[in-house]
């Protein structure tokens, strides 16, 4: 399965809601950027990528690493697998709004 680290989920995802927020006080390009953030995560989640933490630990001579799921999970069924997709769709309808509060507060704009 291919995976994404769970650092760049969660920048994507703070960067969306964040960008959203502060879209209203310096201007509707953030709203853009917030949208681009939840396109980007609906489409990792609609191709079935697994957001994974990696962790690597060391001992003397010996190596091993371990692998934290937070969505998706190895060898998961096909049920599990609609999980993803369903959180796809969530981040999917998250971008269209984003892109709805564009568009309004550039009408706003035009208006002053």
């Amino acid at each position: 399965m291919p995976e994404i680290g769970t650092g760049i989920f969660l920048i994507l995802t703070g960067m969306g809601f964040g960008s959203l927020i502060i879209s209203h006080k310096f201007g509707a390009l953030f709203a853009v950027l917030g949208a681009v953030g939840f396109f980007a995560i609906s489409l990792m989640m609609f191709a079935n990528y697994d957001v994974v933490s990696t962790t690597t630990y060391q001992d003397a001579g010996s190596q091993w690493n371990e692998t934290s799921y937070m969505i998706g999970a190895e060898g998961q069924s096909a049920e599990e697998s609609q999980q993803k997709i369903w959180i796809g769709w969530i981040f999917f309808i998250l971008g269209l709004v984003a892109v709805a509060v564009f568009f309004v507060e550039a009408l706003k704009m035009g208006k002053n």
